[in-house]
Order: structure tokens, then C-alpha cells, then sequence
């Protein structure tokens, strides 16, 4: 079972990162809608779509597999944050793609939106990690 809980480690490791890498790209480009039409964007937009349904898969396994998780303080805070981004992060991208056909000016509240999930998925998985340590003990 540890190698799920590892393989959890690293693909929200590469989570984060994409997304990451997503908002500088959206920060950096001056047409907000090169997203959709760039060949490093797309790459970049449907890793981050794709782990962010293999994060929580691999999250759940672990706590169906091993449910001591359960009883750890924090855990429950840590759940709840990393769905809290998670769901803000597909939030934005679906006011992105909105944005994009309509050509709205709602860029501001996206960048927003992502940056928020950003804060929040790093607290997150830093609770995870000092869940680590702490069962560790």
C-alpha cells in the first residue's frame, strides 16, 4: 500500500506544478485565449485536468485501504482543503472556457480563482506531509 500512498505523493506533486505552470502562462500571455489554441498550453491545461481526477482516485484508495487515516487530527482539514482547490481549480477553468467564447473581461476573478486553489491545495499538502511525520511517531 505505501507505493499508492507514494504514486498520491508524486501526482499531486505534478498537480501542483501544472497548475502552477498553468496560471503563469495565463499571468504571462497577453491574449488570455492562446490557452485553447497553443500547443504547450493545451499539454499543460490537460495534465492538470487529467491529474486532478488521479489525485483524489489515488486519495481515496488509500483511505479505503487503509482507513487509520481516519483517526489522525487534521486528516479531515486536509480532505477538505484538497477538495476546496480541486474544485476551484475546474471552477476556473470552466469560467476560462466561458470567458474565451465570449470574450468577458472576468480574467481578473479566474487568475483569482486559480491563485486562491493554489494557497489552498499548498496547505493541504502540507498537512498531508505532517500527517506523514506524525504517523510516523
Amino acid at each position: 500500500m505505501s507505493h499508492v500512498f507514494t504514486a498520491h505523493l508524486w501526482f499531486a506533486s505534478l498537480f501542483f506544478l501544472s497548475s502552477i505552470s498553468l496560471t503563469i502562462y495565463l499571468l504571462a500571455m497577453k491574449k488570455k485565449c492562446d490557452i485553447f489554441t497553443k500547443l504547450p498550453a493545451k499539454i499543460i491545461f490537460y495534465t492538470e485536468l487529467t491529474l486532478s481526477g488521479i489525485v483524489p482516485l489515488l486519495g481515496l484508495w488509500i483511505v479505503i485501504g487503509q482507513s487509520f487515516w481516519l483517526k489522525f487530527p487534521n486528516f479531515h482539514y486536509k480532505l477538505t482543503l484538497a477538495i476546496l482547490s480541486i474544485g476551484l481549480i475546474h471552477w476556473a477553468n470552466a469560467k476560462m472556457r466561458k470567458a474565451c467564447k465570449a470574450e468577458s473581461s472576468s480574467f481578473n476573478f479566474i487568475l483569482f480563482l486559480r491563485v486562491s486553489a493554489l494557497i489552498l491545495l499548498t496547505l493541504a499538502y502540507n498537512l498531508g506531509l505532517s500527517l506523514v511525520d506524525y504517523s510516523l511517531l
